[in-house]
């Protein structure tokens, strides 16, 4: 029976109506086209908790046989809603439902004896000189300019102190290149809603940035996962995919990619470069780079400023409450990108813009930055002291390349991502799990995103690892070669 098949008029003699099924769906609701009904069914119970986050619903074609519907119906179904980053599935363990349907956002709530491995923060306790900043912008006897909704990009005092930071990272913008944005998210989403037009399609990692999942669901933008290597995406897999799906643009996180950690050498960035080019691709640069500016790092934008969006991610360091950051993109974007923020913010708020500028141009925003990134060095010598396997290399450490969060490798479970947070949370850990990140059928491998800066001290930081890997021995079906010193599986 196809999904617009007309329904049978009584179920089968074997109707599993005393049989366990962790989602058994009212087949009266059902009407055609039945795939698009019974998905709508269980979008519906997903987000009204009715199935609860990681829940593994049952096989397909016992389901099928449950509503005495076509085996191919159900999988229609399915894939409906995994498009809708509503649930995944794991090859040999079934489908599950995701662990933020719906919204790719973590609901982690810490509380208690609670560590917060999960958030990926900037060492919020370090952002001094940010009072002070503030206090000099309600001081300066002209605030009152702020409370309008002129400027919609951003006040000429506020564009020109965004240039500095920019020209730091290498980043030189034409004149009308450069505009104030509420945060790296709304950049990324105002560059999905005017530059892209619904059903484009835009190469990704298999593990990427996960609001930008939904925010490319909101947009009815498809993500196309691109394999790579120990160096990031390949450049021939992005040609032979943008030939064969039609690619229009490019998502990239060159720098300590989210959750991977990849940084991508000058050698990758123009192999990429140079397919971008050939294949006239629009590149989103999402720079979150924790790393000191410096001239041997080039940016996509320098390779390819006439189709480059670079977003500068890194404002973020200075506060996570500021949702601020700026981004700069050839001229030619102007006019779509500003009526995009208008449309979506109205503006950037300028109170926050007034006082980051107020940092940037008197040097205290480099100094916070430069102190977080000593801050990020002890914490990932923490890190490196209890997972000896995973440590930093020389190269890493000799080009301070000192990340923000970490990627510890899972071994084999029958645990789901969202059941493999619950495993951790009981063990008082707060933590990301990959299947968050993941792209389309990208479930390769399950690993945790681990947050080196959120943590308020470095004993607190040391405790919370020493709790993660005690728990990683202590998952299901854990391989003996677990219990070794340090000894974290890379592979399944």
């Amino acid at each position: 029976m196809t999904g617009c098949a007309t329904l049978a008029t009584h179920m089968p003699i074997n109707s599993f109506d005393n049989y366990h099924l962790s989602w058994k769906p009212d087949r009266s609701r059902l009407s055609a086209p039945i795939y698009l009904s019974l998905a709508a069914m269980l979008e519906d119970d997903i987000l009204s908790g009715i199935i609860p986050r990681g829940t593994r619903l049952p096989p397909q074609r016992e389901l099928a046989d449950w509503l005495d519907i076509d085996f191919t119906t159900v999988t229609r179904a399915f894939n409906v809603c995994r498009e809708k980053n509503l649930i995944y599935g794991i090859t040999g363990r079934g489908t599950f439902v995701s662990p933020a349907p719906g919204n790719a956002s973590p609901e982690i709530a810490i509380d208690g004896d609670m560590i917060d491995l999960g958030t990926v923060s900037s060492f919020p306790t370090l952002s001094y000189g940010i009072v002070d900043a503030m206090k000099s912008v309600t001081e300066s006897g002209h605030i009152e300019r702020l409370f309008t909704y002129s400027s919609p990009g951003g006040s000429p005092h506020h564009i020109a102190a965004g240039r500095r930071l920019l020209e730091a990272y290498n980043v030189n913008a034409p004149k009308d290149g450069v505009a104030v944005f509420a945060g790296a998210q709304n950049a990324i989403s105002v560059s999905l809603l005017s530059i892209f037009a619904p059903g484009d399609a835009i190469a990704v990692d298999p593990y990427t940035y996960s609001n930008l999942i939904e925010s490319a669901r909101l947009a009815h933008v498809r993500l196309v996962p691109v394999e790579g290597d120990g160096e990031g995406m390949r450049p021939t897999e992005l040609d032979r995919l943008t030939r064969k799906h039609k690619i229009k643009g490019l998502f990239t996180m060159p720098q300590a990619a989210n959750p991977t950690g990849i940084t991508l050498s000058e050698k990758r960035k123009d192999e990429l470069a140079t397919v971008a080019k050939a294949r006239s691709l629009t590149i989103i640069e999402d720079d979150i780079s924790p790393f000191a500016p410096s001239p041997e790092r080039r940016p996509f934008f320098v390779r390819n400023p006439d189709s480059t969006i670079y977003i500068a991610a890194y404002t973020a360091m200075l506060a996570s409450a500021f949702r601020i950051t700026y981004a700069a993109f050839p001229a030619t974007f102007r006019d779509r990108l500003l009526k995009g923020l208008f449309l979506l913010n109205m503006k950037a708020g300028s109170i926050d813009a007034e006082v980051v500028s107020e940092l940037i141009l008197s040097g205290a925003a480099m100094r916070i930055m430069a102190a977080k990134r000593e801050a990020a060095v002890k914490a990932n010598e923490i890190f490196d002291r209890t997972f000896p396997k995973l440590a930093l290399g020389k190269q890493a450490k000799n080009e301070g390349l000192f990340p923000f969060f970490r990627k510890i490798p899972l071994p084999a479970s029958p645990l789901s991502g969202p059941e493999a947070e619950d495993f951790f949370r009981k063990r008082g850990i707060a933590v990301m799990h990959s299947c968050r990140f993941a792209v389309g059928k990208a479930r390769q491998q399950d690993f945790l995103r681990v947050s080196l800066s959120s943590v308020h001290s470095e004993r607190k930081l040391d405790e919370g690892f020493k709790r993660l890997k005690k728990a990683i021995r202590d998952i299901p079906n854990s391989s003996a070669a677990c219990k070794d010193n340090g000894d974290i599986p890379t592979k399944h």
